[in-house]
């Protein structure tokens, strides 16, 4: 019998830890939103594109979205190849 464990943690974070979290969660939504519209183009006009491609561009993005410097760079490369992702649901007409 396979038992899975799982465990919650509630944090209380002061008002610039929440900024922080806020600013964190923007910008990778942003990069996200940026990485997946580049993809659909790029399948729209049949050519490939990878993970890589797209990190490389980040430096790019950041020149264009200043907001992006305030972020680590680790969470924003992690959601460019997020988007990079074959989706797994599947509509249902």
């Amino acid at each position: 019998m396979l038992l899975r464990k799982a465990y919650r943690y509630r944090i209380y974070p002061d008002a610039a830890q929440e900024e922080l979290f806020r600013r964190t969660i923007g910008c990778c939504r942003r990069v996200y939103n940026l990485c997946l519209e580049q993809k659909n183009e790029y399948l729209r006009r049949r050519k490939s594109l990878s993970k890589f491609d797209q990190i490389k561009e980040l430096t790019a993005l950041k020149e264009e979205f200043d907001f992006l410097y305030e972020v680590p760079t680790t969470r924003c490369s992690r959601r460019s190849t997020t988007s990079m992702r074959p989706s797994t649901t599947t509509s249902q007409d």
